[in-house]
């Protein structure tokens, strides 16, 4: 009897030592018990739980990458890589619709799309609308200026030289005359403004000089200083006032011959 008794107390003894092997292994540090509500707990060791469908949308959003060939205005493909691994929601939306634009080819898309783009505070998904309306070449000129004055050194460089290369696509005088004008009525970087305003020498004199006259009374200091010594170089005068400008043009400007297509202001 005395061995039946101290049997079952050795059985007894070596389940409660499985229970507390168990129980620790469960409750260790850095890993929680398992409780009723954990739909894991069930499944058998090693096993992985299936994941829930997502589309391609919901994975991109969630930070995964995106190649993408597209096709530009000159009928040349390029990659579009996409990187959003630390991207907010909203500029992985912007990202996608840049490359869905540039899918499509379509200038007006990716126009559309510089309002809402220039609020990124992620300098990537600005630098990649840039690209974007790079490759539209002179149709892209106006849409560049704000990225040429953008906080981020890169992403204002990389417009400039978008817009540099666009400008000279740009045939007609008077228009290009327009487009540096407007150029230089936001830039401070000196040896842009510097470019920009040697573009002027081969201009008909009297539009050069419209030109140079505009920036100075609305352009920045930097701008000022770079067409006040454009204007010494065509007429070998300090500049003054806008009515000296006029009397050297009236003393000094042969016509040239019209140009056709003009763009009115």
């Amino acid at each position: 009897m005395k061995k039946l008794v101290v049997a079952v107390l050795a059985l007894l003894a070596l389940a409660a030592a499985a229970c507390f092997v168990f129980f620790a292994k469960w409750t260790a540090p850095g890993r929680p018990a398992p409780s009723d509500g954990d739909a894991d707990s069930d499944r058998p060791a090693g096993s992985i739980a299936a994941a829930s469908p997502a589309n391609a949308a919901e994975r991109r959003a969630a930070g995964k990458s995106r190649r993408v060939t597209v096709k530009t205005a000159d009928g040349s493909l390029i990659e579009v890589e996409l990187e959003d691994d630390d991207m907010a929601p909203e500029d992985a939306k912007r990202m996608e619709a840049i490359a869905d634009a540039l899918e499509k080819d379509s200038f007006a898309a990716v126009s559309a799309l510089v309002a809402d783009v220039q609020t990124s505070t992620n300098a990537e998904v600005r630098s990649e609308l840039v690209d974007a309306l790079g490759t539209f070449g002179a149709k892209a000129l106006v849409d560049l200026l704000p990225f040429m004055a953008d906080p981020d050194a890169d992403v204002a460089e990389s417009a400039r030289s978008e817009w540099t290369m666009a400008l000279g696509e740009v045939a007609n005088e008077s228009a290009k005359c327009r487009y540096i004008e407007e150029a230089m009525k936001i830039l401070t970087d000196e040896d842009t403004l510097e470019e920009m305003v040697t573009e002027l020498t081969d201009c008909d004199e009297r539009l050069a000089i419209q030109t140079i006259v505009n920036v100075i009374a609305s352009g920045t200091p930097q701008a000022i200083a770079s067409a006040k010594e454009q204007y010494e170089f065509i007429t070998g005068e300090e500049y003054t006032n806008m009515a000296d400008a006029e009397t050297w043009l009236q003393e000094n400007y042969t016509p040239e011959a019209p140009q056709p297509d003009a763009i009115e202001p």
